[in-house]
């Protein structure tokens, strides 16, 4: 088989990371994961190689250990890095701010510093749009000011930014920087569910815990702010579409010049409420809802221009807030008129005959 590319993922057997390779793996691309599995585990990585048939090489390393990662990617020579091992709760980072620059600016460093001792060249970066902070204005554009609210936030910022002074630094060397809105939702084939440890739940996790039974009630965090219902506003997008981001960026990364930034969401706000209405609608479950005051770091509303998205990478999203439900919910939590929608060494999960 003809390889298009070789891509390294960081965090490939997280949430996100198991979907990006799951479309990747659809593609020619030759693939090779580096993953501490600190909030996932190998079995992730297993539910892609059914999902796709190939096997998935991959190393188990802490990107802040430049040495180790460095000869991992000496070995695999990636051409493309995508960057997504991070720590991502905004509320958490508020109590242990050192810790998400430990990993998500330090750890970005020394994943430059290997590529450049492994002469790899390109970059997509996993940001977040949690990098603008409260908006100006709306919808958010990347021409937005970034005034981050949390630890989290500026940790991206300041990530962004280091690997905007890598990429300009030399005229061979590229990156496009994605700034995520609200990724949620699962693999629309209900092929992959991967496992978090210690996990940071999403809106869409706690919705699922009511669901089944383990918490009697949601959440919300707010009730005042200046939305229709008064819950908090975000851009939720399908994390299968998100994961189309990530294929159409590699594809045009080589037509890049320098760093590009490019927000990729929905292009529409959701309150948690409506989202929470949405669910109900789809699998005829009531959740019960207890509002609470707002959380450290938590905005009003926020949802993205995606203008550039289309420009730059060809690309949309294509999946609105009921498939992101649809897609969330296991079958048995569906209505019955409704179709379906340890320290792991290093080596090579297989796709089997």
């Amino acid at each position: 088989m003809e390889v298009e590319v070789r891509v390294l993922v960081t965090g490939g057997a997280g949430y996100i990371g198991t979907h990006v390779l799951a479309v990747l793996q659809m593609g020619k691309h030759d693939i090779f994961v580096a993953d501490d599995f600190s909030n996932s585990s190998p079995s992730n990585l297993e539910q892609v190689v059914k999902a796709s048939g190939r096997s998935v090489p991959f190393f188990n390393v802490d990107i802040r250990d430049t040495e180790t990662l460095t000869n991992a990617m000496l070995s695999f020579k990636p051409e493309i890095v995508l960057h997504l091992a991070a720590l991502k709760d905004a509320a958490e980072s508020v109590t242990i701010p050192m810790k998400y620059i430990e990993v998500n600016v330090s750890g970005t460093v020394s994943l430059l510093r290997a590529m450049e001792a492994s002469g790899c060249d390109g970059m997509v970066y996993s940001s977040s749009a949690a990098v603008y902070g409260e908006p100006k204005y709306l919808p958010l554009d990347e021409e937005h000011p970034c005034q981050p609210v949390s630890p989290y936030g500026e940790s991206k910022w300041l990530a962004e930014r280091i690997v905007t002074v890598w990429a300009k630094a030399r005229e061979d060397r590229k990156a496009i920087l994605l700034r995520y809105f609200n990724p949620i939702g699962k693999d629309p084939a209900g092929r992959i569910a991967p496992i978090q440890r210690n996990r940071t739940f999403n809106v869409m996790d706690h919705i699922m815990r009511v669901a089944k039974g383990d918490r009697k009630r949601m959440d919300i965090f707010g009730s005042t702010y200046a939305t229709a219902d008064g819950s908090g506003m975000r851009d939720f997008i399908h994390v299968q579409d998100l994961a189309e981001a990530h294929a159409a960026a590699v594809s045009r990364l080589p037509s890049v010049s320098g760093a590009e930034i490019i927000n990729v969401g929905a292009g529409e706000g959701h309150t948690v409420i409506e989202l929470i209405e949405t669910f109900e609608t789809a699998t005829g479950h009531r959740i019960r809802r207890r509002v609470r005051p707002p959380r450290a770091g938590d905005i009003g509303a926020s949802w993205s221009d995606t203008g550039k998205a289309a420009r730059v990478l060809g690309w949309q999203a294509r999946r609105n807030l009921m498939d992101i439900c649809r897609s969330a919910t296991p079958a048995r939590y569906r209505p019955k008129r409704q179709a379906p929608a340890s320290r792991a060494p290093s080596g090579e999960i297989g796709a089997h005959p």
